[in-house]
């Protein structure tokens, strides 16, 4: 009873995955590989992919194919995802400014 179907849930997913990296539909769609237009029909359920295009969808989000059609948690995958994706916005300046950030909160400094 109850609980999405994996067409819906992967509908949900790829909704979700893409909000989660701020992408646009077109820019999703085009580090995947795929038509905007064929993701738009994925992420609303009215397609469902071929084995091929759902492993281009779970490289392109970096996720596993298990992860693109199960429930969706917040998983440390999404997070070192979302974290590389800020990290290519910095300068040289805020890299070296997180990278050692990063080993304060290694070192467990206060």
């Amino acid at each position: 009873m109850g609980g999405l179907g994996v067409e819906s849930q992967l509908s949900r997913n790829l909704r979700e995955l893409r909000a989660q990296r701020h992408w646009s539909r077109e820019v999703a769609a085009e580090k995947i590989g795929i038509a905007a237009e064929t993701l738009a029909r994925f992420e609303r359920g009215e397609r469902r992919p071929s084995l091929p295009v759902l492993l281009r969808l779970s490289h392109g989000y970096a996720v596993s194919v298990d992860e693109l059609t199960g429930p969706q948690t917040r998983r440390s995958g999404d997070l070192i995802a979302e974290c590389v994706q800020i990290l290519g916005r910095f300068d040289d300046r805020r890299m070296r400014l997180a990278r050692e950030i990063l080993l304060a909160l290694e070192r467990g400094d206060s």
